[in-house]
């Protein structure tokens, strides 16, 4: 699957600058999942983009309760985990405003930096939420 360089990203306005560890990521902007992208990028392959939806829906709830636990017991080494998890399931379906989230967690995790996870995982965790939602929606009327 060769990797596209366009965000699933719409809308959205700055609610802050990154610091300057964060490699220029936009944590304030809405992140919604796009399948006329992931189609697209698929070739056009509803029943593979159906595929691929079904196993985030199933495994990302897993995944989140996972980095849940991790932030909530102050386990960076769980937050690594976790989020890159994440992170590369986020990129399977071209949420690429979620799995640039996951990769702000999963270098916060590395740096053990319990404050910047606590701050990261509010917005991910809506933000996931959200997919979700769409990406389950999708299902049920595709």
């Amino acid at each position: 699957m060769q990797k596209s360089s366009t965000a699933a990203v719409r809308g959205g306005t700055k609610e802050h600058e990154p610091e300057s560890r964060s490699r220029g990521l936009n944590m304030g902007q809405r992140v919604d999942f796009d399948p006329d992208a992931l189609m697209q990028n698929l070739e056009y392959d509803r029943e593979l983009l159906c595929e691929l939806l079904q196993a985030y829906v199933e495994d990302a709830p897993i995944r989140l309760a996972a980095l849940t636990s991790s932030v909530e017991n102050d386990e960076p080494g769980g937050v690594v985990t976790a989020a890159h998890s994440l992170k590369g399931m986020s990129s399977v379906i071209r949420v690429n405003g979620l799995e640039q989230q996951a990769l702000e967690l999963e270098m916060a995790g590395r740096d053990g930096d319990m404050d910047k996870i606590r701050t990261l995982f509010s917005t991910f965790q809506h933000d996931l939420e959200r997919v979700l939602v769409q990406a389950r929606e999708y299902l049920a009327t595709n």
